[in-house]
């Protein structure tokens, strides 16, 4: 989780190289490097130069897209613009920025996958597939999708939940009962039960999979911990506290929440973001927007405003390679 910022051995070198078991099969990186200085973007078409031409569109093209939701991963993003297109940005590791051609409602980023639900209950996935987390069951009965480090899984409108790709430590092998929302992390899954209570499975070395008691109405789970959203508003969060990542500011006005691998961010009922966590790179703004959605990545968050554009925080290699201009 280097910054690559054209130093002698950058991070797109190590992905190279092959630093780790997950990333052993990555044979592409492709992106563009930039000083390290904090940058925001509103992004126009949402593609890198060197990444395929958007969609076809139906009707008019806007000269800016307007985005409804986004979902940023480790190393890129992607987002779904008001006519169900999908658009990638970032490090195009095994084709994570080639999203296909559907009618999309919504969508999440894993490492280096990304999936997404069409408006006919499917689930189609691109990316990596080491795990086999592209590998999507059957079924046209999904309602809610997501992504983790190499695995990935989907809750069906009859309340159950289906995972595939990596079940090294347990992640993908859900408990059977009747859930009404879910959020993979790095290799653990969380589900909210619809009695509002939480259950977790998979990896808990940092104690990321032991939710407390509670009644909650959302959750997002990071690499080594997990935060939930209370019924009054409050956030509690649970699991590795390195870099204050569990501690959630003291408030009740928010709901939504999203977590990256070290940093947490959440939306007030107002538009505002506060994030909390690793900050080493701005990638945890406190902003006043008003924004409409919010997504935690790797290095980086990125946000939806009333307007239909994307604003980006953190790592400026992930950040600059975007066409658009500099606010």
């Amino acid at each position: 989780m280097r910054t690559f910022l054209g130093r002698p051995l950058s991070i797109f070198a190590l992905l190279c190289l092959c630093a780790s078991p997950i990333l052993a099969t990555l044979t592409a990186c492709h992106s563009t490097s930039a000083p390290n200085w904090r940058a925001e973007r509103e992004i126009g078409t949402g593609l890198l130069d060197d990444a395929p031409p958007p969609p076809p569109r139906r009707g008019p093209t806007p000269e800016v897209p307007r985005y409804r939701s986004l979902s940023a991963g480790l190393l890129h993003t992607c987002a779904l613009d008001e006519t169900g297109q999908i658009y990638c940005w970032g490090v195009d590791s095994m084709g994570v920025t080639r999203a296909p051609l559907d009618e999309f409602v919504s969508l999440d980023s894993g490492h280096f996958h990304a999936c997404a639900l069409t408006k006919r209950g499917t689930i189609r996935c691109w990316g990596a597939n080491q795990a086999g987390q592209t590998n999507v069951p059957d079924g046209e009965d999904f309602v809610e999708l997501s992504a983790g480090a190499a695995h990935t899984c989907a809750l069906d409108r009859h309340g159950a939940i289906h995972c595939w790709g990596a079940d090294v430590r347990g992640q993908s092998s859900p408990p059977d009962d009747d859930f009404t929302a879910l959020s993979t992390g790095a290799s653990h899954t969380c589900a909210l039960l619809r009695t509002g209570q939480i259950s977790c499975w998979g990896a808990n070395s940092s104690g990321q999979a032991s939710p407390p008691d509670g009644h909650f109405t959302a959750l997002a789970a990071g690499s080594l911990h997990t935060c939930a959203l209370q019924r009054q508003g409050s956030i509690r969060c649970w699991g590795h506290d390195d870099h204050d990542r569990l501690n959630a500011p003291d408030r009740d006005d928010f709901v939504a929440l999203s977590a990256g691998v070290a940093h947490t961010c959440a939306l007030t009922r107002h538009g505002a973001i506060h994030c909390w966590g690793a900050d080493d790179d701005g990638r945890s703004p406190s902003e006043d927007g008003p924004f409409l959605a919010i997504s935690a990545g790797g290095r980086h968050t990125c946000a939806v405003d009333h307007d239909g554009l994307i604003h980006c925080w953190g790592d400026s290699s992930l950040i600059d390679s975007l066409r658009g201009r500099v606010r």
